[in-house]
């Protein structure tokens, strides 16, 4: 979770688009594709470093994970084939040198954690998660795991205290770490209780990012080009298809035998190994021909 901060406080240098610019309250620390963001209407690739915003909705595909990195040092994960909603997020002065960070998130399907490092355990937060249809979780300083899915919808406290509550539920407070409460759909919630170790283990490593792909990350100077055209609207049309299918990739020209071309450049890999990794990985996953490793700018 160290991580997290430095990669924050590089996004809101990245991001700012003059000095005087408020520094971004999210934006995305890390993700193996495919993921996307719908915004306004329109639905896109998401990018390693792209700022993030309230009113946002996010996807994860297959196999696809995403990691929210927050200005006051939290991280929120999703695992695969999640649908997670952001209609509230803003930094509130609440007196104190931090202020308060308020939001509202909606896991509306898949696996979901809210952590924090050692430095934002002592910034304050007021958050309320709802999860599915049936669990409402008030955070105000910890390490939550949560999932919704067809069987049911569940919290699981890692560390801290939360406030729990569910339609025609008394709220109920959790602060045992490894405990879990759920809903199962059309019947009542039963007691809160310790996580089943078994289950425990399988929960937490679904929000984790997958071992068999390198991550895109904010601060990864690596880029892969996945293939190029001779003409720049070929370019942007393959820049489309691949945004559809979950993989955020930009045009970028460039001369070759006195002429220009095109070529399509996914970036945020944190080495020149996971560099040739991921291309090798898009070679077979989107069949392309020849994906190759560009140094660092």
């Amino acid at each position: 979770m160290r991580g997290s901060f430095a990669l924050c406080l590089l996004a809101c240098g990245i991001c700012a688009s003059a000095p005087a610019a408020e520094p971004a309250l999210a934006f995305v620390a890390a993700l193996q594709p495919p993921v996307w963001v719908e915004r306004d209407g329109a639905r896109r690739a998401l990018a390693a470093g792209d700022v993030l915003q309230a009113g946002d909705r996010y996807e994860t595909g297959t196999g696809g994970r995403l990691q929210i990195g927050l200005r006051e040092a939290s991280t929120i994960k999703l695992g695969e084939e999640a649908d997670f909603a952001v209609p509230v997020l803003a930094q509130a002065d609440d007196g104190s040198d931090t202020g308060v960070l308020r939001g509202a998130l909606k896991v509306l399907r898949g696996a979901f954690r809210f952590t924090t490092s050692a430095i934002g355990a002592l910034r304050r937060r007021e958050l309320d998660v709802a999860i599915g249809p049936t669990v409402t979780v008030g955070i105000r300083g910890t390490d939550v795991w949560g999932k919704s899915d067809a069987q049911r919808d569940l919290v699981c406290l890692i560390e801290g205290r939360i406030d729990v509550s569910s339609p025609g539920e008394p709220v109920r407070r959790m602060d045992r770490p490894l405990s879990y409460y759920y809903v199962p759909r059309g019947k009542p919630a039963p007691p809160i209780a310790p996580a089943p170790p078994a289950e425990l283990a399988q929960w937490v490593p679904q929000t984790d990012l997958r071992d068999d792909l390198p991550a895109l990350y904010a601060d990864g100077r690596y880029r892969v080009s996945l293939v190029s055209y001779a003409q720049e609207s070929r370019a942007h049309d393959k820049a489309q298809r691949l945004s559809e299918q979950g993989y955020a990739a930009t045009v970028q020209a460039y001369p070759h035998g006195g002429r220009m071309r095109y070529r399509l450049v996914v970036a945020g890999l944190r080495t020149q190994a996971e560099a040739q990794r991921f291309a090798d990985a898009m070679k077979v996953r989107l069949q392309l021909p020849y994906p190759w490793v560009m140094a660092p700018p």
